[in-house]
């Protein structure tokens, strides 16, 4: 089997790198290292640091959103009707949760960067990738909204932003130990779902007359 490429080891490195640290206490010493090549070639194809933690996500994201689009077209067609609650759209969720459950170092660098410290690295992040989320939510809230679906107490904007912020965060609820067990993910995401369409008070129950 050909070796992978020197940019390839590279990515592959800081990949295994970036998932262990935040970006501050990743070392580029360690992933020149582990890639086996040198400071020259590193900085051949990459222009610091941060190009290549940009440039790794920007694959991920992209792998990311090729997954999705196959596994949505072997699940279902999505419809023009799809819905905020509907069987569908949760079905979308699962599908990302199954890419994480295939990418283990993806899902743990993007477990990384929800807990990132450094505000500069976050202001690049909300601004490259945070409405990606909040475009595709928003439409689901803006008919749901308007068909009455939603609580008219809460504006559209405040609806959107918490919706897509609980979906991109959730794993924060989740026992490390059960972050690597698929199924286990799921039942967390069930639960997020019932709380968002249902809350958190359990329903009255009707007095017979």
């Amino acid at each position: 089997m050909k070796e992978a490429s020197a940019k390839e080891r590279i990515m592959t490195s800081a990949l295994e790198e970036f998932a262990e640290n935040y970006y501050d206490s990743a070392s580029i010493n360690t992933i020149i290292k582990h890639s086996r090549t040198s400071k020259g070639t590193f900085y051949h194809y990459f222009q610091n640091k941060e190009d290549l933690y940009f440039k790794l996500i920007d694959r991920i994201v992209q792998e990311k959103l090729e997954f999705l689009n196959r596994r949505m077209t072997e699940e279902f067609k999505t419809s023009s009707k799809l819905t905020l609650f509907d069987e569908n759209f949760k079905m979308i969720t699962r599908i990302a949760m199954e890419f994480a459950a295939s990418k283990p170092l993806y899902y743990e660098m993007g477990v990384k960067m929800l807990a990132e410290p450094n505000s500069n690295i976050i202001g690049i992040i909300q601004k490259k990738y945070g409405n990606q989320s909040d475009e595709f939510v928003g439409k689901l809230v803006e008919r749901m909204y308007d068909a009455g679906g939603i609580n008219k107490k809460l504006t559209k904007e405040f609806v959107i932003k918490m919706i897509s912020f609980v979906l991109s965060n959730y794993t924060t609820f989740v026992p490390v130990k059960d972050r690597n067990d698929f199924k286990k993910m799921i039942g967390y995401l069930d639960q997020v779902y019932e709380v968002l369409e249902n809350g958190i008070r359990p329903k009255k129950i009707k007095q017979k007359k």
